[in-house]
């Protein structure tokens, strides 16, 4: 089967129940074939320029062929011998009213329009739009002409056989309301009515087709106990390129029941075999009906007002927007009835009946952690959705999946990280500083310029200050940093690889201290403690509201961190904490049919090392690992969640006077934080049935990524003098985003500052 592409998602018919899907609804315009691959687009469909102009070809493709639906066929007869309708003809056709001979057609009319409707596909002449449908012919007339009674007999006789459509290509010499009672009775049947508008060029529908939007409108007055209930379809005639016929009725005001279809030199089958040209509103109805009998047999889930409803709301709008007195509604259009109609949803529980949520409100965000996790899940793929119809359609949920990545922020790099310290009088005992940085304007609040009041007058604080540490020595032991609208790598950083690769490597915060890239710019407190030369503690806190212009990164960091160092060169870090992230999960979110993510707490333990080899010469590393249980809300896909397990590590070395004195030289291998375990049940729905039951499928899935991010980096630091200095890196990042089948990255950035 083919697949059809619209919009960014894929869509896969389901097999006898569905069909394939458009993103947004809609879709295709009259004139031409949906596919030009489609092994349907044979001689014998181009043989019929119809069939193109209606879009059959994606039913065909998806399946619907009309097959089991019996449609009547109230004319002339049929010719019997003909090869394109012997197979397909019930055995129940029949003459009706005063017409006494066979259903043999000797006038050629009612032989043309059933060819039309479903002339059989075997690669001779040509075929109709539903080739697989069955046709009960209904002779009432001999000549081209019938009475009242016997088109009402035609039509009585029809109900009594149980068929799903009516085609009314034939209309008598003065429509009445015996007509009229028939008809109503094949609507109360449940049997939709298909008829053609009259070739006089008039500005309304003739007779029968005029009924079509019959529910106590005016133009109903002659007829006002007449109830369409919403199942018949006046038909004008469009010619090869959709223009209306000038023979055509137009809609005047049956234009909400009205569609347009080919009518204008249509080749069909002939009397005696073979093929006709022929033109007339007569042809436009046939092509309805067929398209009608497709529709019912591809989507049986839907009642006959559905059917209706979906032809006419799928039409392709022509001449003014919107329902019009010339056009109808417009042009049957048979992609765009395949396409799913209104808003898509996933049904959530065991019956269309039940809880569903909207395809476009389901996504999930995926933190950098877990990299392209579930983009290799073909079961994704699997699960179905419902259209305004509650017709299923085969979705590729991993659309619906947004992959986290680690890129470099080059910007960063090249931004200045020059400050400026105001001093401050402060008690004595207490040494106070400001360390201001201009980053952007940004105001602060009353609360903030309670610790820098003073810098009003000297730097307009206001409208300068982006960023504001502080930091008191309390005592020689003992210190106390504040820092105001900053990162929690300004003061929680690694302290052992820290001292080591300070201000030397570019966006590693990530691999050795990958906690602190889960919460954005905030406030942060951090207190040390130096209980000798060799051991310290640190305990620190950080509250965020999240970026500016991102939902993730809000919530609270706490940490611990003991460090020691001995007396071979050897320094150790251990550190632990937690971090409690607002609706997020290692900057992870979640909706709609996937649950929506609550706030979810992570903890943490890392351990790092540094030793100097030489006086010049050392080396360092770090490893972080963290845990976290997932937590979520609502009805979701998701269930039994796992324990998420995660790591990062880093290992690097420098040389101080590299090259010359002073400088200082660094190689650093690294990867961010990285999902390694983790499992969750994965329930889709997977297809419903014809009482509307949903099936389920469930799997365990993992959620941890196809590849591994490693970082590699080479950075040089040099002073050129006393008021100048030159930064320089490198870096090529393998498998970018935890995803194994990425390229790999590679940045480079210098910097070159003076002061003055």
């Amino acid at each position: 089967m083919k697949i059809i592409k619209s919009g960014l998602n894929i869509y896969i018919p389901l097999i006898a129940v569905l069909s394939a899907l458009s993103a947004c609804g809609g879709g295709g315009g009259g004139g031409g074939s949906s596919s030009s691959t489609s092994s349907f687009d044979t001689t014998e469909f181009q043989a019929n320029y119809g069939l193109a102009s209606i879009n059959a070809l994606t039913a065909y493709d998806n399946s619907g062929t009309g097959s089991g639906i019996t449609v009547a066929v109230i004319d002339t007869g049929i010719d019997q011998t003909h090869t394109d309708l012997t197979g397909n003809t019930s055995a129940s056709s029949a003459s009706a009213g005063s017409i006494a001979s066979s259903v043999q057609d000797t006038n050629g009319h009612g032989t043309q329009v059933a060819g039309i409707i479903a002339a059989a596909r075997n690669s001779v002449d040509t075929h109709g739009v539903a080739f697989s449908s069955t046709l009960l012919a209904v002779k009432i007339s001999e000549d081209g002409t019938a009475t009242n009674a016997d088109l009402a007999a035609g039509v009585d006789f029809a109900v009594a056989q149980g068929v799903k459509v009516i085609n009314m290509s034939f209309a008598s010499a003065a429509f009445n309301s015996t007509v009229a009672t028939s008809v109503q009775a094949a609507v109360d049947a449940g049997i939709i009515v298909v008829a053609a508008s009259g070739n006089d060029g008039n500005s309304q529908a003739d007779q029968v087709a005029r009924l079509a939007n019959c529910e106590g409108a005016s133009n109903c007055a002659a007829f006002n106990s007449f109830d369409a209930k919403g199942l018949m379809l006046a038909v004008g005639a469009t010619d090869s390129s959709n223009a209306i016929a000038s023979f055509s009725n137009l809609a005047g005001d049956t234009g909400s029941a009205f569609l347009v279809a080919p009518g204008v030199s249509i080749v069909t089958t002939a009397n005696g075999g073979g093929t006709t040209t022929v033109s007339g509103t007569s042809f436009s109805a046939p092509h309805v009906a067929g398209a009608v009998a497709i529709i019912l047999q591809r989507f049986p889930s839907l009642t006959a007002k559905q059917a209706v409803t979906l032809l006419l709301s799928s039409a392709t709008d022509l001449g003014a927007t919107g329902t019009d007195t010339t056009f109808g509604v417009g042009l049957l259009n048979l992609q765009a009835a395949f396409s799913a109609q209104g808003v898509s949803s996933i049904p959530m529980a065991a019956n269309v009946k039940g809880a569903s949520v909207h395809l476009a409100d389901s996504k999930v965000m995926l933190g950098s952690a877990f990299g392209d996790a579930l983009s290799e899940q073909a079961f994704l793929a699997e699960a179905i959705i419902l259209d305004a119809y509650q017709r299923a359609y085969y979705v590729d949920l991993r659309n619906r999946i947004v992959a986290g990545t680690a890129t470099l922020v080059a910007m960063s790099f090249l931004q200045s990280s020059d400050n400026t310290v105001i001093e401050a009088p402060a008690p004595a005992g207490i040494s106070f500083d400001f360390d201001v940085t201009g980053v952007h304007k940004v105001r602060l609040s009353d609360q903030e310029m309670g610790f820098a009041h003073h810098l009003e007058d000297n730097l307009k604080a206001r409208e300068q200050i982006g960023a504001l540490r502080f930091s008191a020595d309390i005592n020689r032991q003992t210190g106390m940093r504040l820092a105001l609208r900053s990162s929690p790598l300004a003061l929680f950083g690694d302290n052992v690889t820290g001292a080591v690769s300070s201000n030397l490597f570019f966006n590693t915060g990530w691999t050795s201290a990958p906690q602190l890239s889960m919460l954005g710019l905030g406030s942060s407190l951090s207190l040390s403690k130096t209980f000798d030369r060799q051991t310290s503690l640190d305990v620190g806190f950080h509250q965020s509201n999240g970026a500016d212009q991102s939902d993730t990164g809000r919530g609270y960091l706490g940490q611990v961190r003991v460090s020691h160092g001995f007396d071979n060169g050897l320094r150790l870090g251990l550190g632990a904490g937690y971090v409690t992230e607002k609706e997020a999960m290692f900057r992870s979110k979640s909706s709609g049919a996937f649950g929506q993510t609550e706030d979810n707490h992570s903890q943490y333990y890392s351990l790092s090392a540094a030793r100097s080899l030489t006086k010049d010469l050392t080396v360092f590393a770090s490893y972080t690992e963290a845990t976290a249980q997932p937590v979520f809300s609502g009805d979701s896909l998701f269930s039994n969640w796992g324990r998420v397990q995660a790591n990062a590590f880093s290992a690097g070395i420098t040389r101080q006077s590299a090259f010359a004195a002073g400088d200082k030289l660094g190689l650093t291998l690294g990867q961010p934080l990285r999902v390694y375990r983790s499992g969750v049940d994965l329930t889709l729905p997977t297809g419903r049935d014809l009482d509307g039951n949903i099936s389920q499928a469930t799997r365990r899935v993992d959620l941890g990524p196809t590849g591994r991010q490693m970082d590699i980096q080479l950075a040089y630091r040099r002073s050129l003098g006393a008021s100048s200095s030159i930064r320089t890196f490198s870096t090529v990042s393998l498998q970018p985003g935890h995803d194994r089948n990425a390229r790999p990255e590679v940045a480079a950035g210098l910097k070159w500052g003076m002061n003055f």
